[in-house]
């Protein structure tokens, strides 16, 4: 159950928000001046239309709706609620898909935050990795949706595993060895073996769940799919044993097996350039491939229209060079964890706890749910407040209550609220009082407690 969302403040207790032109004294929510900056931003409602507009009956030539709107998880309610609420009122599409992802932790597992201090700056580890490692490491981590823990021990063991030893150890290989027996060229295959029957059969499966797990917001899928292809490429090159087969002067046999070497790290490469955004071009040039030929061959492969492991075009230059994805073996000068966050000093003292009760005394208080319709000052108190509450009787019930330093009656309107229903009634500076508000604080009011429940609904 949803109750009703103020969607303005009065400037009295906010006076930095956008003015609204209709309620000068009052400036709009920050959440829905925020919000609506997806819409005009993506072109769905252009700037300075009013809502008769043509305009805003068309959404075809802007980038609303997202296909994918994704979002931190603490600011999970103002998307699903109250954006599809505006959206439904404006009669705009809703977004296809809401997904609230994770936090990333520090290693004693609190939120990374710059209040504390326990941040890692990403420009820092992109300039001393390289932009792709640092996509790779926090796509492929942690599952997308979960809290995920930062440390760079675990970041260098995992990209020296995956794209050092598996992915551009591949490559490097295979363009090695092509370029020192076979010409620098990519070769033409040869007729296949069981070794590259198996193979093609294992890029082709992992092609597919790669497809699968990037149309299904699944990025740690779909690496894990591109490193299983990568390690079955090396396990198929000590397997097939090139070496040996050019030793023998078998050519026929040399080609075929360098040329499957070749196609793998390419079709690993294609299936990985939604991370390898910055190298993964250059990697698939070095193969002899070009990314528009590389990812048509992969949509009619996955449309069971091509076959696995023939893309590449027979004769394309081949380059060597360095390694695209070199071993980091140690951390760079001046990147490291910051230090422990100081532990938070000791609680402050709670008021003394009264005298205990018994479950017979706590029955007879008769707390119910109530809304607060109407609230003034006290005729004769600057410290009270007059407030009408509704817990579902014939008429609102008046309570009178010290709370005038912390609500003007105006913010009260609305309010869910608990009260105590049994109180015997007390007049208050010439004021009849029948019941009283439960608060949070002693002397100083910190806040009224209230439940999102019916007036008069129980509560124990």
């Amino acid at each position: 159950p949803l109750g009703d969302l103020s969607i303005s403040r009065p400037k009295r207790r906010l006076r930095w928000g956008v003015e609204l032109p209709f309620a000068t004294e009052h400036v709009a929510y920050v959440w829905v001046d925020a919000l609506i900056n997806y819409v005009t931003a993506s072109g769905a409602i252009p700037p300075g239309t009013a809502p008769d507009d043509p305009a805003w009956d068309d959404v075809s030539g802007s980038w609303w709706p997202a296909d994918l709107h994704l979002i931190g998880k603490d600011i999970l309610t103002t998307h699903a609620v109250y954006w599809s609420t505006m959206l439904m009122a404006l009669d705009l599409p809703l977004p296809s898909t809401l997904y609230a992802h994770g936090w990333w932790l520090d290693g004693d597992g609190r939120k990374m935050s710059k209040s504390l201090g326990n941040v890692v700056e990403p420009e820092a580890v992109i300039d001393a990795f390289g932009l792709d490692v640092f996509r790779w490491f926090i796509l492929r981590e942690v599952q997308l949706g979960a809290d995920g823990k930062f440390g760079y021990d675990g970041f260098l063991t995992s990209t020296n595993a995956d794209l050092s030893n598996d992915l551009g150890n591949l490559a490097h290989r295979g363009l090695t060895m092509s370029t020192n027996w076979l010409g620098g060229v990519v070769p033409d295959a040869g007729e296949d073996t069981d070794l590259e029957t198996a193979l093609r059969a294992v890029a082709g499966e992992a092609a597919a769940r790669a497809a699968s797990a990037w149309d299904h917001n699944r990025p740690h899928d779909a690496l894990a799919a591109i490193v299983d292809l990568a390690r079955a490429g090396n396990k198929y090159l000590d397997d097939a044993k090139p070496w040996a087969a050019n030793k023998a002067g078998d050519a026929p046999r040399t080609a075929t097996i360098l040329r499957t070497t070749l196609e793998v790290a390419a079709l690993a490469t294609t299936l990985a350039l939604p991370v390898l955004v910055e190298r993964g071009p250059g990697l698939i040039g070095k193969v002899g491939g070009t990314v528009p030929r590389l990812t048509d061959h992969l949509g009619a492969l996955l449309a069971g229209e091509a076959t696995p492991l023939d893309a590449l075009p027979a004769g394309a230059a081949l380059t060597v060079g360095d390694p695209v994805y070199p071993r980091f073996r140690e951390l760079p000068e001046g990147l490291a964890m910051p230090d422990p966050v100081p532990e938070a000093p000791a609680k402050p003292p709670i008021d003394p706890i009264k005298d205990p009760i018994t479950f017979d005394d706590f029955s007879k208080l008769d707390l119910r749910a109530g809304t607060i319709v109407a609230a003034e000052g006290h005729p004769n108190a600057d410290r009270l407040l007059v407030v009408k509450v509704d817990i579902g009787e014939a008429a609102p019930r008046t309570i009178v209550a010290g709370i005038a330093s912390r609500f003007a009656p105006d913010d009260l309107v609305g309010r869910q609220v608990v009260i105590v229903a049994n109180l015997k009634p007390a007049k208050l500076r010439g004021v009849v009082s029948e019941g009283m508000m439960l608060a949070a604080g002693a002397k100083d009011v910190v806040d009224l407690v209230g439940v999102p429940a019916d007036p008069g609904t129980i509560v124990r």
